[in-house]
């Protein structure tokens, strides 16, 4: 019985991806929907454009983005979990993907049974950024004065962004009493900034670098492993806590039933469509690195990930209101 049992589920396994490697094979056979949870206009919207045309020229098929903003890219991701899993609507996720779990008591899907990685699309280091008011040059100066005027304000997009919990997360290790200041956008909190009403705001290198460079706000401190070759005198947050890298990315999910060899092709299509020099040169000119990494890889990061930032917002006690 063990031995006939043993045959029928081998031979199920065999028609199975046999049909996943057919139905690859005729994909995609309809409009893919690229799903980004924000709205119109912001920087991922913009990525996920370019990227659609790569993959509209490899696939001859429409590719429609449909965004879906709300709830910390909840919305969105709840779509892309509740999808047909043949593949045909893929999702964008953030670092609020791995954070939502820990922040959220109960949310309207399971983010590692429902939902499969493709790739890491890209990612960008966090920045610490300083009103041009702030009697600071540098991270060190930054820390010092942090020390000597407890419970000092810092704004980010949103409760439980990547940087709200970076900035959680630097203030543990350095024992520093930092406060955070919610914001809906980048936008508006750099207004703040530049205007003096918000001293001190952690954000993605990109939605802040070009106001830099025209002198409306200091740049601190960037959180890729080394110094970033778009502002190399600025230095690294690992410069004075060792270790502490934290930078925003960007991936694509689809729902974890899509048969494999469907993950697989869109898994190469997407990373040919990084290919396209006029993508690239978008990367490079924002503060991005493209950095496309096996479905199987982008899991395990995802896992790791949330690992790391459910410890921060355990131990700092951190809720969405």
């Amino acid at each position: 019985m063990l031995r006939r049992d043993f045959i029928l589920s081998a031979s199920a396994l065999s028609l199975s991806t046999l049909a996943g490697t057919a139905f690859a094979q005729g994909f995609p056979g309809k409009p893919v929907k690229l799903i980004v949870p924000f709205p119109p206009g912001g920087i991922a919207d913009a990525m996920l454009r370019m990227l659609g045309e790569g993959l509209r020229a490899d696939w001859k098929h429409p590719v429609v983005i449909e965004n879906k903003p709300g709830a910390g890219t909840i919305i969105g991701t709840d779509a892309v979990a509740k999808s047909d899993p043949d593949g045909h609507t893929i999702g964008l996720i953030v670092a609020a993907h791995t954070a939502n779990p820990s922040l959220h008591k109960k949310l309207p899907y399971d983010t590692f049974k429902d939902l499969s990685g493709i790739t890491m699309l890209a990612k960008a280091p966090v920045a610490l950024y300083a009103s041009n008011d702030m009697p600071l040059k540098n991270l060190r100066e930054f820390v010092a004065y942090a020390k000597k005027n407890p419970g000092l304000g810092y704004g980010s997009v949103g409760a439980g962004s990547q940087a709200h919990l970076a900035g959680e997360a630097f203030s543990m290790a350095t024992g520093t009493d930092l406060k955070h200041i919610a914001y809906k956008g980048s936008a508006p909190a750099q207004n703040d900034l530049m205007g003096g009403h918000l001293k001190l705001l952690f954000d993605a290198l990109p939605s802040g670098i070009e106001l830099v460079k025209s002198g409306k706000f200091k740049l601190l401190a960037v959180g890729s492993p080394e110094r970033h070759p778009l502002v190399p005198d600025v230095s690294t947050f690992a410069e004075v806590v060792p270790g502490f890298v934290t930078e925003a990315f960007f991936g694509l999910v689809v729902p974890s039933a899509t048969p494999r060899p469907v993950v697989e092709k869109i898994h190469a299509s997407v990373v040919q469509a990084l290919k396209q020099p006029q993508l690239q040169d978008w990367f490079r000119t924002r503060g991005f690195t493209s950095a496309p990494i096996s479905p199987k890889e982008f899991d395990a990061f995802l896992a790791a990930d949330y690992r790391r930032w459910n410890e921060v917002i355990v131990k700092g006690k951190i809720e969405v209101t």
